[in-house]
């Protein structure tokens, strides 16, 4: 019988390193495959962002609702999916579509948010 020196040991690093691969490519496969465009905007790459460190422990959860599109704006009521107007800026009385884009830069009601 021989001995061919096999090492049957498992290469960890080698498994970590497959493992986050197959994250990363899982990951870029679902947002490239969502219906999220703000997340899209903003997220190419699979990394924790720097700003993440600076925003307050109390925003921090609203901040990552934002970003994936679990919020409660009026876009995602999910009660009416197909009537539009049910969906409109709860804040303003516009008449427009309460999404990401009206309420960070168009909803006249925070504007005065939006100049600090």
């Amino acid at each position: 019988m021989q001995d061919h020196n096999i090492d049957t040991k498992p290469n960890f690093k080698s498994i970590k390193k497959c493992e986050c691969d197959q994250f990363k490519q899982l990951w870029h496969s679902r947002i490239t495959n969502h219906n999220n465009v703000m997340y899209q905007l903003f997220k190419t790459s699979h990394c924790k962002e720097m700003y993440i460190k600076i925003v307050p422990e109390h925003l921090k959860k609203a901040l990552f609702h934002f970003r994936i599109g679990t919020h409660k704006l009026p876009v995602n009521n999910q009660k009416t999916p197909t009537c539009l107007g049910m969906r409109d800026c709860t804040i303003c009385d516009e008449g427009v579509l309460g999404d990401e884009i009206h309420f960070l830069y168009e909803c006249t009601k925070l504007h005065d948010l939006r100049t600090i």
